[in-house]
Parts: structure tokens; sequence; C-alpha cells
């Protein structure tokens, strides 16, 4: 049974509708990510689900009880927010103190369990230390034992590593990765970062324009795409149009689409039939170089290399009159070089 539900919550602000009709579980101990633009309504849905906003419509239930008039410190979600909203004037011991010190919990229970958080997030020691002293991973950290000390029955994050170099936020998500799993706790995540998202999910959802798109594993969303913005959002993808040649003997089967110059197998979504316009997505791994006699290679000349250590992104200008972002080995290829590539497995299209 799901411990963390959300039953068709809609919000709009004016003529914004930042969540429609959202639905969405998540297990008890598990890790849910919520992927999107900027816009999408992702902070929003965080904020539906914390209480500090009321949805229109819809319902939010927490481990059975429904939760969404009761308000945020009545139902036990910590959140930790995207500019980890310390108090720079308290110390570390009393920025995680706080929420306790709220409920009224004795003083000898606050020191113990500060220093029970503190251990658990390599922070013992820090207790006296002001927020201005630390690095951003470490105000991170007791950002993470705040939200953490009260025993809440839901962890809630907004953008939990946007404000930590590239370096750090690498090192920071693994850490986050193995407190969550440590600690069991069902977690709910806003972020943009796919890779965090990745990362740190056992489920993705991505959103956009307040709706979600489609829910699943990193694998399911980047090999099978409910939409063609999935498509797009996630991961790279090289884009061109084309017609449906062969229709899929079955919905979401696979059939064979015509570029122009060549004809390649795509697992089509959408109702089709032969004619019928499709957009073809096709991820720049799944290109190799091909013999010109195969009857999928796509001819292009090599526009830009950029060297990526062990492999190379290159830009080539295809005879679809697509730009197509090529990975390979570094020595495939050089700028001004003919070459055929073709995919080897069926692309992705979309009706």
């Amino acid at each position: 049974m799901p411990f963390l539900e959300l039953e068709r919550l809609s919000k709009r602000f004016g003529e914004i509708d930042a969540a429609r009709d959202v639905s969405l579980s998540v297990e008890r101990g598990g890790v849910l990510a919520i992927l999107g633009p900027s816009g999408s309504g992702k902070t929003t849905l965080l904020r539906l689900v914390a209480g500090f906003e009321g949805p229109d419509a819809g319902r939010v239930i927490g481990d059975g009880a429904d939760v969404t008039d009761s308000s945020p410190a009545a139902r036990r979600f910590g959140m930790v927010f995207q500019h980890y909203a310390l108090f720079p004037h308290l110390t570390v011991f009393g920025n995680v103190a706080f929420g306790l010190e709220a409920q009224g919990v004795p003083a000898d229970r606050i020191r113990a369990r500060v220093q029970e958080v503190l251990r658990l997030l390599d922070l013992a020691g820090f207790e006296s230390r002001r927020i201005g002293e630390l690095s951003g991973g470490q105000q991170q950290r007791v950002a993470l034992a705040r939200a953490l000390a009260p025993e809440p029955r839901v962890l809630l994050l907004d953008e939990p590593l946007s404000n930590l170099d590239p370096a750090l936020r690498e090192r920071t998500r693994k850490e986050l990765r193995a407190l969550i799993s440590r600690v069991g706790i069902t977690t709910l995540f806003v972020t943009h970062d796919q890779e965090e998202a990745f990362d740190l999910g056992d489920r993705i959802a991505v959103m956009n324009a307040g709706r979600i798109e489609q829910v699943g594993t990193a694998e399911e969303l980047y090999e099978s795409p409910a939409s063609l913005f999935v498509a797009t959002f996630v991961g790279r993808a090289n884009v061109a149009r084309a017609r449906v040649e062969a229709p899929p003997p079955a919905p979401r089967g696979v059939g064979t689409v015509d570029l122009g110059p060549v004809r390649w197998d795509a697992k089509i979504t959408g109702a089709v039939q032969r004619g019928t316009p499709v957009t073809v997505v096709v991820r720049p791994e799944w290109l190799k170089l091909a013999n010109g006699s195969d009857a999928r290679a796509l001819a292009a000349v090599v526009a830009e290399r950029r060297y990526m250590g062990p492999a190379a992104v290159f830009a080539i200008d295809t005879a679809t009159g697509a730009t197509f972002e090529w990975v390979s080995d570094p020595d495939a290829a050089r700028p001004g070089d003919r070459v055929s590539v073709a995919p080897d497995r069926p692309v992705l299209a979309f009706a």
C-alpha cells in the first residue's frame, strides 16, 4: 500500500495551471523524483504536499490518512528548501534543535536527538559553529539534519543540490543517496537535473506544464518515453520529421518510417497509418558508422567535433537537412569528413 498518495491534485494561480489533476504515489521507504523544466509546477506540487499551499481540488494522503486540510506541522513531513532557509543567527545545534523546541520536546531529549542526527550526517563536533562558517555541502547537511530531527514521516526536498558546484554536487549526491537508504525514509524530491533524478529516484515522474507526462524508472523513461516531450527532455535527442512507411502491427510496436534519404525501423507511439507525419527521435549514442551500401545508412558531413575524453560528440549535417549529434570514438572522424551513420536499434517516432 502506498505510504504517500496524491489524488488528482490541482492548483491554479490566475491563468496558470501550476498543477493539473496530478496523481502520484510513493511506497513506504521509496524515493520518487519529480523531474521537469523551470515553470513546470514541481515546487508548487511539493508545497501542496507539505501543506504550505492548499489545493483547489484533490487530496494528499499520508499513511492512509487524509491530511489535505492539516497544517504543515500536523502532517509531520520534513522539508528541505532549495536555499536551505537556515537561521544565520543560530549555531548548528540551534538550527537542528529548532523544530524539536517548537514541539515542546524536553531539553534532554532535544540534546540526545540533535547529537544522534549530527552523527548520522557526519556533523558531530559542529554543534557550536555558525552557519556562515560552513561550506555549501555542510549547510546542506545541516538543513537535512534539521528536517530529520523531528523524525518526520516523509522527507520533502526542493532542488536539494542546485546550490552546489558540480564536483561537490556529485559527492553530496552520493552521500544523500546513502543517507536516504540508511534512514529508510519515504522521500519526494523535485529537480530539473536529470542526472540527479536518475541517481536518487527509485522512480521518476516527468512533469510539464502542471501535468505528469510519465512515471517510471530511469531506464523506462530513456528507452521507452511515452511522449515526445519526455523523449526530448530526458537525455540527448536528435529530432527529424518523417512519414510512416509501414505502421506497426500493434500500438507502440515497431514499424518503418521514411526520412527521405533512408528508411529506419521505429517504435511508433500514436495511432498511425501509411503516410502519417511523425517526429523521429534518435539518441546520439544509437548512431554507428555504417557502410554506404547499407539501406539504412544516412549520409552526413562532420561539422564539429567536441572531445569528451573516452568519447567525442560530433555535430553532423545529414542528408535529411537536420543536424544530428553523434557520440563515438574520438578518432572516428574529423570536421569535414563524409560519413554514413545508422541506428543500432529502432528509433522512436511520435505521431
